[in-house]
């Protein structure tokens, strides 16, 4: 009886789309996990130039550069 009501659950479940809709609800996720992490991008590359600009100053105070290099000016 058990099996018989398994088989009519999975039946049914074919028929209505409902494993069409766990593969767009996959979909739905992955994209949007996508979105969310190539809206970051702009903040990404924000944060890792200022992090040069103050890796700079860091490295023109110990070792008291004042004028700039044209290594450093690059």
């Amino acid at each position: 009886m058990v099996e018989h009501k398994r088989l009519e659950l999975l039946t049914s479940c074919l028929r209505s789309g409902c494993l069409n809709n766990g593969k767009t609800s996959d979909q739905n996720f992955g994209e949007g996990v996508k979105s969310g992490v190539q809206s970051k991008n702009n903040a990404v590359y924000n944060a890792g130039y200022q992090q040069g600009l103050q890796g700079k100053k860091g490295f023109d105070a110990a070792l008291k550069i004042h004028s700039p290099s044209r290594e450093m000016m690059k």
